[in-house]
This record gives structure tokens, sequence and C-alpha cells, in this order.
């Protein structure tokens, strides 16, 4: 006798893809600010959150969310592209502010595993964003993306420096949160 196991696997699945559903709604629910359902894969995983405001220390960001705490447009030159480009991301700021942190050290870390550390008091109004598309088009990994934290450098002169152009990481898809 043979069993059809088609059944059972769609079942699984369904099963699975609610949990996830339920577990992400969960995440969010502490939230001081409701974001908006994930409507893509998640391309930023923040960790080392306050538990009491996000489940389990965790937030999961897709472009959606991300605009959703601030969408900000920033033409600059940068040195790994011709000509001014306008990036379109949240400001830094806005996103320690929605997450409620005011010191310590962001860790961004890259899909290559490549990582850099952010002081918090580096988040300045006017100071870098987390861009998730260029030129109004998101930005493909082989292209830079999914994240790609990118400074004022035509706007303030002195963001020309190695320190910032080290901390503009590309291909970002975590941060860590650190005191």
């Amino acid at each position: 006798m043979s069993h059809n196991r088609a059944p059972v696997q769609k079942l699984l699945k369904v099963v699975i893809t609610g949990l996830a559903f339920i577990a992400s709604f969960a995440n969010d629910a502490l939230a001081e600010t409701p974001l908006p359902a994930l409507a893509t894969e998640p391309m930023l995983t923040i960790t080392g959150l306050d538990d009491s405001r996000f489940a389990d220390g965790i937030l999961l960001l897709d472009s959606g969310r991300l605009a959703a705490i601030d969408a900000t447009r920033l033409t600059t030159t940068t040195p790994w592209t011709d000509g001014p480009h306008e990036f379109t991301g949240v400001r830094l700021a806005a996103l320690t502010d929605f997450l409620g942190l005011s010191d310590g050290v962001l860790v961004a870390q890259a899909l290559n595993d490549y990582s850099v550390e952010i002081p918090v008091s580096e988040a300045v109004p006017d100071g870098a964003i987390i861009a998730y598309a260029i030129d109004g088009l998101p930005m493909p990994v082989r292209s830079r993306g999914p994240l790609w934290v990118i400074y004022p450098f035509d706007q303030n002169p002195d963001y020309r420096s190695e320190v910032t152009y080290t901390r503009s990481i590309w291909q970002m898809n975590r941060l860590e949160v650190r005191p």
C-alpha cells in the first residue's frame, strides 16, 4: 500500500507559513510603533534589542517596514560609483530613535560576514542613511545591495574620511545592538 504524502506536505507548508506569520506579528506587537506586515523576505535582521519592546530582542525589516520608519532620499557621489546617485533609505537617526537607542554601538554585518562598528552617537539627523534603493530601483546583491550605509559625502566634507568610508558597509543584512 502506498501513501500519497502530497496533502500532508501541503498542510505542513501552510502550518509553517502560518507560524512564521504569527511569530512576525508577535514580534511587532511589542514595538511601540506598529509596522506593516512583512511583504517580502526580510532584508535586515536587527538583534540585541530590548526584549520588553521586541520579542526575543529581534526585529525583521523589509523595504516596506524600513520606509514606514522613515523614507528619505539623499543625492550624493561616493568613492565607489560614477557621478551622483539618488539613494532612498531610512535615516540612521530615525532607525535608532525607533529602536529606542541613545548610546552603544551598532555592529553592521554584510552577506560576506564583513562587519564594522557604527557608534549610535553617529546617528544624527543629517547623517547616514541605510539605503535600500539607488536611483529609484532596489539594489541587487551584485550592485552592493540589499542595503548600503550611505553618508552625505557631498553635503558634508567631514564625511570624506577613512573612518566613514569603512563604515559605508554594503551588502548589509544584519545589525547587532551592543551596549
